[in-house]
């Protein structure tokens, strides 16, 4: 005899999912078949927060206040500028001719970290993630550069 058990309703989201500019363009990159599996990462994301963002990176700072979370051969990086966000700052192919890490080096301005790769999980031992503003505003910061330089460029084209 079939369950007469109600569905239960889905859980809202617990944690705010937003995305600096450049993620937004990243995942537009995303392989239409793989966006499946990127939207149910995004969802995990909202839910869990940093339970659900795979590992926190090494070396000094900005690199242990992101995550990074792998699917098929691509990243999603994320930071936490507080306590109930989380922010996409890249979404990227991972593969000897892509490395996402090199793009937030060079975004950023800030060295590739040379330190050995523990790979500790995102979120601390309190189970709090690395909370940082400032690297949310520097990912921004460095997207709206981007966006004014390509404007300046555009406007003085014949």
């Amino acid at each position: 005899m079939p369950s007469k058990r109600k569905k239960q309703p889905a859980k809202p989201p617990r944690f705010t999912l937003s995305f600096v500019g450049s993620a937004l363009e990243d995942a537009k990159q995303v392989p239409v078949k793989l966006r499946a599996q990127l939207t149910r990462i995004l969802e995990q994301l909202s839910m869990e927060g940093c339970k659900a963002a795979g590992y926190a990176l090494s070396g000094p700072p900005p690199w242990p206040h992101l995550c990074s979370v792998h699917f098929d051969g691509w990243r999603v990086v994320v930071a936490f500028p507080v306590d109930d966000e989380v922010t996409v700052v890249k979404i990227a192919e991972h593969d000897p001719d892509s490395d996402p890490y090199h793009e937030i080096a060079d975004e950023l301005d800030v060295p590739v970290s040379k330190e050995e790769r523990t790979k500790p999980p995102c979120c601390g031992p309190d189970r709090e993630p690395p909370i940082d503003p400032q690297v949310v505003e520097d990912f921004d910061a460095a997207f709206n550069a981007l966006i004014r330089r390509e404007r300046r460029e555009r406007s003085r084209r014949p």
